[in-house]
């Protein structure tokens, strides 16, 4: 039954929301290995209820969908010829190599990755392509070293501890990406991506300068214990002169007119109000 289930993601995708939702809660809790999950619809959007805690969606097949990280994190915003990209926390090319083919040999990617492995991965994927420049540094918020936890999955290494008890650690070289566009003289950014695991805010504490010169942002958050990071994210970049928009998680920033693909992009609801002590953090804690 299970693995049935599993093979079975394309037709539970065309489900209605209501049905998946029953399917997927069903499996859940009669799968012996799986966590106990509730999703049920809400105030304009699903919410996810998880060992106590409330996160919300735009629709529950979020939660499987899996798209591509380039087709996601442009879902709103364009990648055009000759742009500047900021790939930061860019794992092993999976939205770097994309991109640096969307914008051709008038634009630029910087690939801002730490892990060695990914590393690795990501020059093999970048060679042959001349507009592609990888910075092997940590972005934080200051220059120095600092412990990187390693996980199981390429793309969940982490300075902050986030889910199970990290496989190792390893001590890597850390700078601010206004320090690290300087020195390579970028002047302009038309498209900034940050995924980090959880550092999303020290990472923009260490861009006030870049975030001046940048159009476009989008910014995968995450949960650091009970608080998840979206708005505090969102206000930064509010407060930078930035308009926003929270989907899933992930917040889509920009100046000026709405760009490219944007024209969809509304006010998200509140999908519920906890009345936290840290502000406006749509988490609950039962």
């Amino acid at each position: 039954m299970f693995s049935t289930l599993e093979n079975s993601k394309k037709w539970l995708l065309r489900l209605p929301s209501w049905l998946f939702a029953l399917v997927l809660v069903l499996y859940w809790r009669l799968h012996p290995h799986r966590p106990k999950v509730w999703v049920f619809p809400g105030r304009g959007r699903w919410l996810l209820r998880w060992r106590g805690y409330t996160s919300a969606l735009t629709r529950p097949q979020a939660l499987i969908a899996g798209d591509p990280p380039f087709q996601q994190d442009t879902r709103y915003f364009g990648i055009e010829p000759g742009e500047v990209v900021l790939d930061v926390g860019a794992c092993r090319g999976d939205f770097s190599i994309p991109a640096a083919r969307r914008v051709g040999k008038k634009g630029r990617v910087i690939a801002v990755e730490p892990e060695p492995q990914n590393l690795l991965f990501l020059r093999k994927a970048a060679a042959g392509l001349g507009n592609v420049r990888i910075v092997a540094k940590c972005a934080w918020r200051r220059a120095g070293r600092v412990r990187l936890n390693l996980s199981g999955s390429p793309g969940e290494h982490s300075v902050m501890r986030l889910g199970p008890q990290p496989v190792g650690s390893i001590e890597v070289e850390a700078d601010t990406l206004d320090h690290m566009l300087e020195e390579l003289r970028i002047k302009r950014v038309d498209f900034m991506k940050v995924d980090v695991e959880g550092a999303e805010l020290e990472v923009l504490e260490g861009a006030r300068e870049v975030l001046k010169r940048t159009r476009k942002v989008v910014v995968e958050c995450h949960r650091l214990g009970r608080y998840l990071t979206w708005p505090f994210v969102r206000d930064l970049l509010e407060d930078a002169g930035f308009q926003t928009y929270v989907e899933d998680e992930t917040v889509y920033a920009w100046r000026g007119e709405k760009p490219g693909k944007s024209e969809s992009l509304r006010s998200p609801p509140d999908p519920f109000s906890c009345g936290d002590p840290m502000g406006e953090v749509h988490v609950c804690n039962s």
